[in-house]
């Protein structure tokens, strides 16, 4: 006969599949690491453990809340690099035109 402890476990899945359908594994470590998603238990081996319940309103609004800031930080830095490439593609093109002007004919 199984312990109780022993049937809880049973019942509990990796975070990934419960947590997060399609999200990817490192993402679910990520908000392991910075605190976002802390699981309800680990296994033997420490693989992350969800007990099946669902987020509560709380920690969902606050974990979308901070997913919003990353897009938002990460379409900036977007747009920087946007910036960043055509100032250089419009420097690699004036080089270029001195150098086809300098060359001799």
């Amino acid at each position: 006969m199984r312990g109780r402890d022993e049937v809880a476990t049973a019942r509990r899945r990796p975070v990934s599949t419960s947590l997060a359908p399609g999200c990817r594994k490192r993402t679910i470590r990520h908000y392991d690491e910075v605190g976002l998603v802390v699981p309800s238990a680990r296994s033997q081996g420490g693989f992350r453990l969800d007990g099946g319940e669902p987020l509560d309103d709380g920690r969902r609004q606050a974990l979308t809340a901070t997913l919003r800031r990353f897009e938002q930080a990460a379409q900036q830095r977007c747009d920087e690099l946007r910036t960043q490439l055509e100032r250089a593609e419009e420097f690699a093109g004036a080089l270029r035109r001195r150098l086809d002007a300098a060359e001799p004919r």
